[in-house]
């Protein structure tokens, strides 16, 4: 079966993409639509190509499992310029997801025609990769550098109402465009001779003279850890209007370098363990489950990384001040009730008494504990009125917050089940503890301890911050600030930059074999978690746990020497010494 089909209506030449059901690249798709876009070259009664997908998707470019393994998008660059190259034009017919190295050909194409439902972007900097194909150069040719650098470093999607504004898209077309074929024709007739985006440059010169260079000085220092950020701001400081070729030639070379870093494989692990620690005590929820359509959130203040906005999914939040009607209309339709309020236990529980009777017989509720709130959760009932009450602590500095739920044996998978996936759909980072402490705090705490005897060791605090701003590892989000003045010089430190910054991942990686010593984290995978999206651990550097996994006798070691050198609290864990006793003796 072909991955590209080829067929003409009249004078369009149809060029569908071909590979259910999104439509990804591989290079037997590439391959496919070179032969499709011959064929087009050579039909003598095809004047204009529309380049459209087969089903929902227009294309969401790689798969993220096969991206940097099997297929990488730099492959899409022959194809993309014989696209642009092409004596006679194509449209790109942008239809649901329009992602990665599918909407780099898209802006290769001549004119773009968008569905009023697309939704647009280049997703891959969140799998630690710049983009491969062209869209550093081309993007900020069609619709200018400032708002390019925005969608290329955030990664996020837009809609076609924002690609319009932006002129990404030329025009916008019914969804049943299909039937339109004579419109298509007649509106590209009416535009001439198309101008290849490699020679649109006139948006590049309203550039700011010192944009990029301002732009790159108000970086902190950890945004060049992330390699992927700063090739795209490398490859975007190369542009040149007279010279495409310029930074589109970097622009390979940075993203060779980038994906040979490991930066995207410490971005995959660190997706999967999200997923493993969500789904860890409740199993993932059946295919056929029914889907979420409203979520509530009653909270003063939003937990970090929480979202308003998520398509399909209704999502109310309920502030203190709300009425009584108000409340009981936004619960109505809710399937996950997440209460953040504050306040006695027992107020919270009369208040989901009153309310409760209002929710679908099937909806649950989750009984959030902020830090530092009181609670007594063996006082807590299993369900109020036929409601599931599942306890969870929200805590952390971000960049999400973390939903640790307590987990007590009455809970029903079917409702933490439920739970998670509402959480999830809103932003949050779940996990599951058979213990009532928060995980990360009891992890964070030793980890301060650990840093305080650094300084008072010697270790200069200029070292300390230098070494982890580098990483990318940002002290206020670890929530560690140093107490008293320290006047060591770096003349005076004991340990180099290398060894700074290797105590402060094996003080990590201990503290984090500790939780697991005494019962409360379920998983390394789970510490690898929590410190990178409850605490600002940088996710494109390979997790504190995963970092030791295959070098656990040399963590051991490495933890003696410091305990010997900085004090006791830098014992080995328990685990931990058991694990290189082990291992000793089976190499023995």
């Amino acid at each position: 079966m072909s991955l590209v089909n080829y067929r003409r209506e009249g004078t369009i030449a149809l060029l569908q993409l071909n590979n259910p059901p999104f439509n990804a690249f591989s290079e037997t798709l590439l391959d496919d639509f070179a032969r499709c876009l011959a064929l087009y070259e050579q039909d003598s009664e095809a004047r204009l190509a529309v380049v459209h997908g087969q089903g929902a998707d227009f294309s969401i470019g790689a798969l993220t499992h096969e991206l940097g393994v099997v297929y990488n998008s730099d492959a899409a660059r022959p194809l993309v310029d014989a696209v642009e190259a092409c004596s006679k034009p194509l449209i790109a017919l942008m239809h649901g997801r329009v992602l990665g190295a599918g909407l780099e050909l898209a802006l290769a194409c001549h004119w773009r025609l968008a569905t009023a439902t697309a939704r647009i972007g280049l997703p891959e900097i969140h799998i630690g990769l710049p983009p491969g194909a062209g869209a550093t150069q081309r993007l900020p040719r069609l619709i200018g550098i400032e708002p390019a650098i925005k969608i290329l470093l955030e990664g996020t999607l837009i809609t076609v109402a924002q690609a319009l504004d932006l002129k990404l898209v030329d025009t916008v077309l019914e969804e049943d465009w299909a039937d339109h074929f004579k419109e298509i024709a007649d509106w590209a007739a009416m535009l001439g001779a198309p101008l290849q985006t490699r020679n649109r440059s006139h948006l590049l010169a309203q550039t700011p003279e010192n944009f990029l260079s301002e732009f790159r000085a108000a970086q902190p220092v950890e945004f060049f850890a992330y390699k992927a950020k700063a090739a795209i701001l490398q490859a975007l400081e190369a542009i040149d209007p007279d010279d495409f070729d310029k930074g589109y030639e970097l622009e390979e070379r940075l993203y060779v370098e980038v994906e040979q870093s490991g930066q995207k494989m410490a971005l995959m692990n660190s997706f999967l363990h999200d997923e493993a620690a969500a789904w860890r005590i409740p199993g993932r929820p059946d295919e056929h489950a029914p889907p979420i359509g409203t979520v509530t959130l009653s909270a003063a203040q939003l937990p970090l990384g929480c979202k308003l906005n998520v398509d399909g999914l209704q999502i109310n939040w309920i502030k203190p001040h709300a009425t009584q009607p108000q409340t009981l209309s936004a619960l109505e339709a809710t399937d996950v009730w997440l209460d953040c309020t504050e306040g006695p236990q027992a107020d919270r529980l009369e208040a989901f008494a009153s309310y409760c009777a209002a929710m679908k017989p099937d909806a649950v509720i989750v009984y959030a504990i902020r830090e530092g709130a009181s609670v007594d959760l063996t006082q807590l009932p299993e369900q109020i009125q036929g409601h599931a009450l599942l306890p969870a602590f929200v805590y952390g500095t971000g960049p999400k917050a973390l939903l640790q739920f307590w987990a007590r044996e009455s809970n029903q998978s079917k409702h933490v089940q439920l739970a998670v996936r509402g959480a999830r759909a809103i932003g949050l980072a779940c996990l599951h503890s058979p213990g009532q402490r928060l995980l990360g705090q009891e992890m964070m705490a030793g980890w301060a301890t650990d840093l305080d005897s650094l300084l008072a060791g010697g270790v200069s605090l200029e070292s300390i911050t230098r070494v982890c701003q580098n990483f990318g590892l940002s002290l206020a989000a670890m929530q560690w600030s140093p107490l008293g003045s320290h006047t060591i010089t770096e003349l005076d430190c004991p340990l180099d930059d290398e060894g700074a910054l290797q105590a402060i991942l094996c003080s990590i990686a201990n503290q984090g074999c500790r939780q697991l010593s005494a019962g409360l984290a379920m998983n390394p995978e789970d510490i690898d978690m929590v410190v990178t999206r409850g605490y600002g651990y940088p996710p494109h550097q390979s997790g504190p746990m995963a970092r030791w996994a295959q070098s656990v006798v040399l963590l051991h070691d490495n933890l003696a020497e410091l305990q010997a050198q900085f004090g006791e609290n830098w014992e080995p864990a328990p685990m931990l010494k058991r694990l290189a006793r082990d291992l000793r003796g089976a190499t023995a």
